[in-house]
């Protein structure tokens, strides 16, 4: 008993005809035709292209009822054989399709159906799913089953085969170029494509490669590619010699990226920098093993990184050994700078001429030493960080203290003066401080602080405040606040003797302070508060004032030792006071 449904063909009285003299009646042959109308437009009378048809139709329904490749590929040859036409796509498919089905088995389940909805490079892919491991068994099934399938492509759409061989291969290379070796140093592949087809594959594959550590392949394919576009050829040569070159200073990039920056200026700068900075990643480098890397440098800029000049290059090195977090690697860098202006010569007078042409400009020298520096002091964090000597050590560089240079420098003694205040900030927070005032400020908060008032006004400048002066009224409010009037009261003659203007407040405030005994002085600072303050204010410093030069009158009374004349002084103090108050 059948476990499926009987097929037509099966039917006892149709196999009866097959016989000798073997017929059925025509209402038999009604009753199928009406049972699988289907069939019906295979009815006679039949023409060439209509059996054809049948064929396909058979094939089709053999395959997708009984999953019989091998016996719908059969009944196709039959038709082929007979002179039927079209067939041939059929047959492609259902050899295909036992490819993948049979021998591959990459999938099992895969119908014919399922394989018509498939493109031409799924198929392929399906085919060799199992076979990218390794070269060996990428090659058996290459010359086993991709080469036929490909083959018989080139039947049905000549020259189809070479396109839809490379996409695939290339596709696959972006991982490996091991598989493009294989099919390189393959003789099979000679089938299906010329030696020039095989050179423009090898290079698609090459700059296709997204991995880094393919340069020993490719080099490997590069040598097998002895046909084709010269040009292509040496391109791809300056390319692998360059990417050796990086290589060599653990600067893998792979080739693919050579191609597409060399072009662009700062892009290839970049790859220059990348290559300083990875040379010197693992230890510090002698002064001769930097000479070589300077040299690959050169190489690098006139034979690959033409868009650069030859400046840059040099300017790529020296900020490399700037920035190479090592004292001594800095100290090798004033070889190649001009360190003092107006004077420029050749690298180390006569001797190292050989490694390296002239030495940078004393402007670009100078830009450099100052970048380097600034990236040390950002990167710190405290002020006794090694990276705040490293700063130093690349300004000293330039022997000249040019606004720059000096700029630096103060940022780098100003903040070993905030740590010595007890003042502990980042540097770079106080790089970027917007009121470097309040650092100062902060300072002051610790007790005495203010009694170093030389330091702070050193502080004040170091920070490069707008107004120094400033520094001084902060020191003048402490020293208030500590009832310290010897220092406001001297602090606030030099701001009077300077005529700060924003000084008046700070003067006032020590004028004002009956504690300091020096009346004299007292007036000065309030006459000197009222020729600056806002005109609000003038009715209220003229008011002590006038009660200043009632008590002073007294004071020199009580000099002359005259106790009549002192007491009468002292009454008239008081009603001047109180007349004072009340214009007040």
């Amino acid at each position: 008993k059948l476990w499926r449904q009987p097929d037509w063909g099966e039917s006892e009285k149709l196999s009866s005809v097959l016989e000798p003299e073997g017929s059925v009646s025509d209402a038999y042959v009604e009753s199928v035709y009406k049972n699988e109308p289907q069939i019906s437009e295979f009815r006679a009378p039949l023409t060439v292209k209509s059996v054809s048809r049948w064929f396909l139709y058979r094939a089709g329904e053999i395959e997708a009822l009984s999953g019989r490749v091998d016996i719908a590929l059969e009944l196709l040859r039959i038709g082929d054989k007979s002179g039927f036409v079209g067939l041939d796509e059929m047959i492609d498919d259902l050899l295909t399709l036992e490819t993948i089905v049979y021998e591959c088995q990459t999938d099992q389940y895969l119908g014919l159906e399922g394989l018509k909805k498939m493109a031409v490079g799924q198929r392929i892919d399906t085919i060799m799913q199992q076979s990218l491991s390794d070269s060996e068994a990428f090659m058996k099934a290459f010359q086993t089953w991709l080469l036929p399938f490909l083959k018989r492509r080139d039947n049905c759409k000549p020259g189809s085969s070479f396109s839809l061989l490379k996409h695939f291969v290339v596709e696959k290379s972006t991982e490996n170029l091991e598989l493009c070796h294989a099919l390189c140093k393959s003789t099979v592949r000679k089938q299906i494509m010329s030696e020039s087809q095989m050179t423009e594959i090898a290079l698609a594959c090459i700059y296709a490669c997204d991995r880094d550590d393919q340069l020993s392949v490719a080099e490997k394919i590069s040598t097998l590619l002895t046909v084709g576009e010269t040009s292509a050829r040496s391109l791809l040569a300056s390319h692998l010699f360059a990417a050796k070159i990086l290589a060599s200073h653990d600067a893998r990039v792979p080739i693919r990226f050579i191609e597409d920056v060399q072009h662009d200026k700062n892009e290839s700068k970049m790859v220059l920098i990348k290559m300083c900075r990875s040379a010197n990643r693992n230890r510090p480098l002698s002064f001769d093993e930097w000479k070589n890397v300077l040299k690959d440098l050169q190489t690098l800029q006139k034979r690959v990184f033409k868009c650069l000049d030859a400046t840059t290059s040099n300017e790529v090195f020296v900020e490399s050994l700037l920035g190479s977090g090592n004292a001594k690697t800095i100290g090798f860098a004033g070889r190649w700078m001009t360190c003092q202006k107006g004077k420029r010569e050749t690298v180390a007078s006569r001797v190292e001429e050989t490694a390296a042409a002239q030495k940078l400009s004393y402007e670009l020298s100078e830009v450099l030493a100052i970048r380097a520096a600034k990236e040390y002091f950002n990167s710190a964090l405290k002020a006794d960080d090694k990276e705040m000597d490293l700063a130093r050590a690349c300004l000293s560089l330039v022997e000249e203290r040019t606004p720059g240079i000096q700029s630096e420098l103060d940022i780098v003694a100003a903040l070993g003066l905030l740590n010595d205040f007890g003042v502990f900030y980042p540097p770079m927070q106080v790089r970027l401080a917007k009121n470097k005032l309040d650092l100062i400020r902060e300072a002051l908060e610790h007790p005495k602080t203010y009694k170093s008032g030389s330091n702070l006004e050193k502080l004040g400048t170091l920070l490069g405040l707008e107004h120094p002066h400033d520094v001084q009224i902060l020191i003048v409010n402490a020293a208030m606040k500590a009832e310290d009037f010897k220092v406001a009261s001297q602090t606030c003659q030099t701001l009077v003797k300077a005529n700060y203007k924003p000084a008046w407040e700070a003067c006032k405030w020590v004028g004002e302070g009956e504690k300091l005994e020096n009346v004299s002085l007292r007036r000065e600072l309030l006459s000197f508060s009222v020729a600056h303050c806002p005109a609000d204010h003038i009715s209220f410093i003229l008011a002590s004032l006038s009660l200043l030069e009632v008590q002073e009158m007294c004071v020199l009374r009580s000099d002359d030792g005259d106790a009549t004349v002192f007491t009468k002084s002292w009454s008239l103090f008081h009603r001047g006071a109180g007349v004072v108050q009340q214009f007040v």
